[in-house]
């Protein structure tokens, strides 16, 4: 059958998945598979060296400053984003409990 001939149920990609996860397993050890997730982790310094430099034309130093640099902004905005989603809920909590105490009957009217 063609690829993508039909799209693939969510357990047809569930065993596609894991398929792939137990061949890589089988190819390279955890230790290799663990070093190189790390290096590709935007929480890497080594990733937003790459970023800043991907030619590597910069001096050891300077690519080192500056991605410590990229580093600290992609925290700092994980952390604004954080504020933000915090803010959310704490909004979307107060209006749910105005919604249900307007929604309660009040005390002393006959119903």
């Amino acid at each position: 059958m063609p690829r993508n001939s039909r799209p693939l149920t969510p357990e047809q990609r569930s065993l596609r998945a894991r398929i792939g996860g137990h061949s890589v397993q089988a190819k390279y050890g955890p230790d290799v598979i663990a070093k190189r997730a790390r290096a590709n982790s935007p929480s890497s310094l080594e990733w937003h060296e790459r970023q800043v430099d991907p030619d590597g034309v910069l001096t050891r130093e300077d690519r080192r400053r500056r991605g410590e640099q990229s580093l600290k902004a992609y925290f700092t905005k994980l952390s604004l984003k954080s504020v933000r989603a915090r803010r959310l809920r704490e909004e979307a909590a107060q209006i749910e409990a105005e919604i249900r105490s307007s929604a309660s009957p009040d005390d002393g009217e006959a119903a």
